[in-house]
C-alpha cells in the first residue's frame, strides 16, 4: 500500500472508526513511515474467498501442480 492509505488506516483506528478485530491489518511505524502488517486475527478469510473455479480446498492449493505420491516409501 501507499504511506497515503497506511496512514488513513492507522488514523481510523486510533479514531476508533474501525476496529482492529474487524480488520486484518495493523499499522506500525518504522523510521517515521507508516506501513501496514497483516496479521490473523480469527477472520474466516476462507469464508470470503472462493475461488473462481476448481476445489476449494486440495491438498496444495497454492501451488500450479498437485502433488502425487510416489513410489511404495510414500
Amino acid at each position: 500500500f501507499d504511506e497515503a492509505t497506511c496512514v488513513a488506516y492507522s488514523d481510523l483506528i486510533q479514531m476508533g472508526c474501525l476496529k482492529p478485530d474487524n480488520t486484518d491489518v495493523e499499522p506500525f511505524v518504522v523510521d517515521g513511515h507508516v506501513y501496514l502488517a497483516e496479521v490473523s486475527n480469527g477472520l474466516k478469510k476462507h469464508y470470503y474467498w472462493r475461488p473462481t473455479y476448481g476445489e476449494a480446498c486440495t491438498n496444495s492449493p497454492n501451488a500450479g501442480f498437485t502433488l502425487v505420491p510416489v513410489g511404495g516409501h510414500l
